[in-house]
């Protein structure tokens, strides 16, 4: 085999490394740009979801208040035993 032939296979296999080396990069940008997409998504919908349970709350609270502080002190009280326990 003559230098300028193994010269020409050596620049092919470094022609196909490259192209293998951009397609995977091209999939690892597709991949996280559908990653951050659904990150995105699922935030605003703990979002939303977060804003309804504290409005949900605060109207029970504001609606009935001693049951919210029985509510909050029995569940203080078991947590603490729980606590304890360990």
């Amino acid at each position: 085999m003559t230098t300028q032939a193994l010269k020409t296979q050596t620049q092919g296999a470094k022609a196909a490394v490259a192209d293998f080396a951009d397609e995977a990069l091209d999939k690892v940008a597709v991949a996280r740009d559908a990653a951050v997409s659904g990150l995105k998504t699922a935030r605003d919908a703990v979002g939303s979801g977060l804003e309804t349970v504290d409005t949900t709350t605060r109207a029970f609270v504001e609606d009935h208040p001693l049951t919210a502080l029985g509510i909050a002190l029995g569940a203080g009280f078991l947590i603490g035993r729980w606590i304890t326990r360990r």
